[in-house]
């Protein structure tokens, strides 16, 4: 890791992201594999939740980034997030539109398209639906772009980020948890925005890992087992709700220390204040602890499931000996092929569940060759989206630089 750049690794955990949330859809599209589906498989194929609060986390910390090397407007900023976004989006709510047409006979309402354009479409349903049959990973969009509205017209200043409102923000969307799950009017505009509040702690945590990146004291062995706590916080029942803000909330903040170890300089640092010295412990000790108390009473899990969740931070124990061999996997494995699947994962993110639909379809084809052919077509459309088309956008929209 020594070698590559901070963003060279939010690229690839965001590429390891996307491919957690693609396993999770090819184990539950194909039924050659999801009917013998069981404790492992759900393990590796459950994380598509998991995977998409790591892209809010990663979208704060990359919006902060961004904009504190280069300010911008609050109308440019918007502007830039649409050409990156909706563009794609566009032709992915076209095929989907398709698909429950032609393989779901349901022609979706003109309301429906346009809220999933927008987007504001959500799994919740509260303005509208997401496309349920042929796409709905959509539903994380609507977060993105409310996050984008909310961070450009309260926190981007002509000169600066105001960053008591971000603290406001971050207090609110904690105040709105509590009426997420006690509604206190049957508004479906209200109940959209304190959905969109109640997710946006999530987003926040990442912008705040950007700007205390390098107050905060981390280290490997701390950024390890904040990862090996991942899985028991998010398998961890607060509430009823499959949708769980709480949970989210939980999740992101034990991820803290790992963003940090992968983002924060390490030359010249001086954590001299207590709490920057040991906040990651306390993140990780709190969240893994509240975890445990839950899932430990949780008898919807077989006692198996829940010993290896509470047990698997224990593994730190075998990890932190091979730092070097780990960093060498890391760096001649993981790194090159994560890193530009990260590149290309917001076109893979978008259309791979169509064509996972469609293939799953193609029974007669065998199941390794219709993987081979999901591969070979999910990258393709990726590659010619993220590296044809969007260059393509950026200096047709765009405004050139004044000289």
């Amino acid at each position: 890791m020594k070698n590559t750049s901070k963003n060279v690794h939010l690229e690839v955990i965001r590429g390891m992201a996307a491919f957690l949330v693609v396993i999770g859809h090819l184990i539950n599209k194909f039924p050659e594999i999801s009917k013998h589906k069981n404790h492992f498989t759900n393990l590796i194929g459950n994380w598509a939740t998991e995977s998409v609060l790591i892209f809010f986390v990663l979208s704060g910390i990359v919006i902060h980034s961004s904009v504190e090397a280069k300010h911008k407007s609050a109308k440019q900023f918007l502007i830039d997030r649409f050409i990156r976004i909706n563009p794609i989006l566009f032709i992915a709510v076209m095929v989907s539109i398709l698909l429950e047409i032609y393989m779901f006979n349901n022609v979706p309402s003109t309301s429906m398209i346009i809220g999933n354009l927008i987007p504001v479409s959500t799994m919740q349903g509260c303005l509208l639906d997401v496309f349920w049959n042929s796409n709905p990973v959509i539903w994380s969009l609507s977060f993105e772009m409310f996050f984008y509205v909310i961070f450009a017209l309260f926190v981007i200043r002509k000169d600066h980020i105001h960053n008591r409102n971000v603290a406001i923000w971050f207090l609110l969307g904690l105040f709105c948890i509590y009426f997420y799950y006690h509604p206190i009017s049957e508004s479906i505009i209200l109940n959209y925005l304190l959905l969109m509040l109640a997710y946006s702690p999530v987003w926040i945590i990442g912008f705040y890992i950007w700007k205390y990146r390098n107050t905060i004291r981390t280290n490997y062995t701390l950024a390890m087992l904040a990862l090996c706590c991942l899985p028991i916080v998010s398998r961890a029942h607060f509430t009823d709700n499959y949708y769980d803000p709480i949970r989210n909330v939980l999740f992101a903040l034990c991820s803290v220390p790992l963003f940090l170890f992968l983002v924060q300089h390490k030359k010249g640092q001086h954590f001299t204040n207590f709490l920057s010295n040991y906040l990651g412990i306390f993140l990780i000790s709190i969240t893994y602890l509240l975890s445990l108390l839950f899932i430990f009473n949780d008898f919807t899990y077989p006692l198996t499931s829940r010993i290896l969740y509470i047990c698997l931070p224990i593994a730190i124990l075998f990890i932190v000996p091979f730092k070097k061999l780990i960093y060498r996997f890391y760096t001649f494995i993981l790194l090159k092929p994560f890193k530009y699947i990260g590149l290309l994962s917001y076109s893979i993110y978008l259309f791979h569940n169509p064509i996972l639909i469609i293939l799953a379809k193609l029974t007669a084809i065998p199941l390794l060759l219709r993987i081979a052919i999901f591969v070979v077509i999910t990258f393709g459309i990726a590659f010619l989206l993220e590296k044809k088309l969007q260059p393509a956008l950026n200096r047709l929209l765009k405004p050139k630089p004044i000289h």
